[in-house]
Order: structure tokens, then sequence, then C-alpha cells
């Protein structure tokens, strides 16, 4: 019957799309390992003539800092001063549904030692054009703040990296949060795009850079893209070093795994986080929000509202 061919056709189509590897606590799963923990950042920006946005339509964009405090070094996580800091934009406005493996596409816009290197671009914007004239464009207003893990998952499936993290402020996502889908905790496989393959197996040209903008990484990295004799993969796991070279394509594929998948690794980074709070609350009380700023280096201003650290569109 013509109702049973469709069915038919449309099993066979998404059996070309497989789901991406889960990270699992059973005993297929050998290790979890994190590379790289510090803290995270997110930011929105009010689209032009835009003074208070009320959802996510009246932003135009949204980006994220992932700032290390610790690296790994001879299998050892070391906590390290000066470690270069990166500002990625989220070209989807939100993050993925962990709950349908969605996959949304990011870059790396700027990667810098100094927080206020990244500051410049997250600054208010003026330009002048022929038909509209003088244009003004807000700056980027923090929403959020948290702890994240960039995480090795090794099991017989093979190996992949998840980028997780447990939000510290808010302490609960209020409509901000859940208009860019910020939640108090979350996981990601983070996959980093090959530059020098530039279509898919399609022969397509997948959304991403322009290939005179993408990524140049050096031997030892692009290494990390071989395959089975010697053919180069479109992807490889994030590893915590393409992230320090500007225009590094990253794309995040929505997980159902929580912290408590990662055993004793989630169970200390959700400590990390409480503790963190805690001591935030002791010393700040009410104004956790000036926590925010200060490990930015940013001061609060007129311009740059903290209602959105609170969960509230200002």
């Amino acid at each position: 019957m013509p109702g049973k061919k469709r069915k038919a056709r449309s099993q066979k189509t998404e059996a070309k799309l497989p789901a991406p590897k889960k990270i699992e606590s059973d005993s297929k799963s050998k290790s979890n390992k994190v590379l790289e923990e510090g803290h995270i950042y997110f930011f929105y920006r009010p689209k032009v003539d835009v003074e208070i946005p009320k959802s996510a339509k009246d932003c135009a964009r949204l980006s994220f800092i992932l700032a290390p405090v610790t690296k790994l070094e001879d299998g050892k996580l070391v906590r390290k001063e000066g470690l270069p800091k990166r500002l990625l934009i989220n070209t989807k406005k939100k993050f993925p549904d962990p709950r349908k493996h969605t996959r949304h596409w990011c870059f790396v816009e700027a990667a810098s030692e100094k927080m206020e290197d990244l500051h410049k671009l997250l600054e208010e914007k003026t330009y002048t054009t022929k038909t509209r004239g003088e244009r003004h464009i807000q700056p980027a207003r923090p929403c959020g703040e948290g702890v994240y893990e960039l995480i090795e998952h090794v099991s017989e499936r093979g190996t992949s990296v998840a980028l997780t993290y447990a939000l510290e402020i808010p302490v609960e996502p209020g409509p901000v949060q859940k208009a860019f889908n910020i939640r108090n905790e979350s996981s990601y496989v983070a996959t980093v795009k090959n530059p020098k393959v530039l279509t898919d197996r399609r022969g397509e040209y997948p959304p991403g850079l322009a290939p005179k903008k993408k990524a140049q990484y050096p031997p030892s990295l692009q290494q990390k893209f071989k395959g089975k004799r010697e053919s180069q993969l479109r992807f490889a796991p994030c590893y915590p070093e393409f992230l320090d070279y500007v225009n590094c394509e990253v794309v995040l594929i929505g997980m159902k795994a929580d912290l408590d998948d990662f055993g004793d690794v989630g169970a200390e980074l959700r400590k990390i986080t409480q503790v963190e709070l805690e001591i935030a609350k002791r010393e700040l009380g009410s104004k956790l929000e000036d926590k925010v700023l200060k490990e930015l280096g940013m001061e609060k201003e007129k311009d740059r509202p903290t209602e959105p650290l609170k969960g509230e569109w200002a």
C-alpha cells in the first residue's frame, strides 16, 4: 500500500542519521577523564534599535566564554595562570536540546590570555550606513555563569569529548536562560570540523565559515583528523587545544547524559559548583551578579544591566 511505502522510505532516511554516541555509566564504559575545567560565562546582544529585548528573537547574538583554570599535563590536572580564554559564538542563538540530540554550530571568535581582549568584542558599537545613518549596537549582556569541564570518554564505541557544565548564577534559570536553553546542568558531545575537508559525504557544503576564514592548525593538531589508511576525517573530538585557535569550528550535539552519568567526575563538578556558590553567597549576600562582573573585569553600568544574571529581561 502507498502508506506503507512512505513509512518504509521514512525509516530508511532516518537510518542514515545515526544518533550521537551516548556517554554511558555501565560496564561498557572504560574511562571518563577531565581534560580541562574552568568557568563558563553566557552573553546575549540585543539587535540594533532594540532597547529592551523580550525574547531570543530580539537578540542578534548568543555567545559564551570558556575560561580554563586547570590544564591536563602528564596525566594530571594542573592549576595554571594565564591560560587562553576563548569567546565562542553560538550561531543558533540557543543551545541544543539534549532530549532531541540537535546539533548546533559554533566558532571561536577570539582567544587570548587577557580577558580585556575579549571585552572589546562584547562592547557597544557604533557604525554609519548610507541609508540609515548612524547605527548603535548595545553591549553584550552577561546572562549566566557556571563551572564547566571538557571530559574525554573512552568506551568500546570509541573516543569522544563532552562539554558539560553546571550553572551557578542564576541559582535557578529564569525566562532569559530558558529562552537560550541554558539549564542548571547540561552536556553536549563536542566535535571539531576539519578545515581541510570542505564538503560532506554528499558533496555539499555544510554550514560553516568560508574556506579562507577557516582555522589553521599546526600539524600536531591536524593529525587528530587522520583516520584509517591516512584518510581525512570530517570531525575530531573537541580537545582543548583546538579551542585556542581563532575560527575553530565546533559542533555541539545535545545528549541526555547529566552529571550523574559521568560518575565521580560529574559528582566532583557538582561539588565544585555548590562550594563556589556557598562562598559567593557568604561574601556577596544577595548581590551574586557582582561576582560575575568581578571575574570578567567588567564594571556595572547603565548600558550593561545585571538583571539577566537574575533571569530577568532588561
